[in-house]
């Protein structure tokens, strides 16, 4: 369970070394432990990130009562978003390789041979529901934000 948190706690990492690249309004501290949104300070191993089906993004602080507060809305599709319709390209590029995961390492985690984890790293693969929850739990993202890609993948296919 420690390694499934430290990749969550790593996918936050990420997004939100993206978020400062790309908005003054979020500062990551300098040992990537907490994050600053207009002016208050969050501990990232509390935070929770969601894309809705809009595809504006959210980030909430789960309180230790388990209360969430949204701390952070962006309405405007991301460079991320926008760069990748296919969920499996996305996690291959923001997750596995921001985080030095190699496919046979997180193929074992999957449970899964490695040839299907490629065909879908490079989109050839539908992404499922069950897989989806599988990746959440892994690094993080939503279940929701994987399955809402696979559907603007389908959408944007010639039919």
């Amino acid at each position: 369970m420690k390694e499934v948190r430290l990749l969550e706690f790593r996918s936050l990492q990420n997004i939100f070394e993206r978020l400062e690249r790309e908005s003054g309004d979020v500062t990551l501290s300098s040992d990537k432990t907490e994050v600053t949104i207009d002016g208050t300070v969050y501990p990232i191993d509390r935070l929770k990130y969601v894309m809705n089906e809009d595809r504006s993004e959210e980030i909430f602080f789960v309180s230790r009562a388990k209360a969430k507060k949204r701390i952070l809305q962006i309405t405007a599709a991301s460079s991320v978003q926008e760069h990748y319709s296919h969920p499996g390209i996305y996690i291959r590029r923001e997750v596995l390789e921001t985080q030095g995961l190699a496919e046979p390492t997180v193929a074992r985690m999957l449970g899964v041979e490695q040839s299907e984890l490629s065909d879908l790293l490079d989109g050839k693969m539908v992404l499922t529901p069950d897989r989806a929850l599988q990746l959440e739990t892994l690094f993080g993202v939503s279940m929701n934000t994987l399955l809402h890609m696979q559907a603007i993948f389908f959408a944007s296919k010639p039919h």
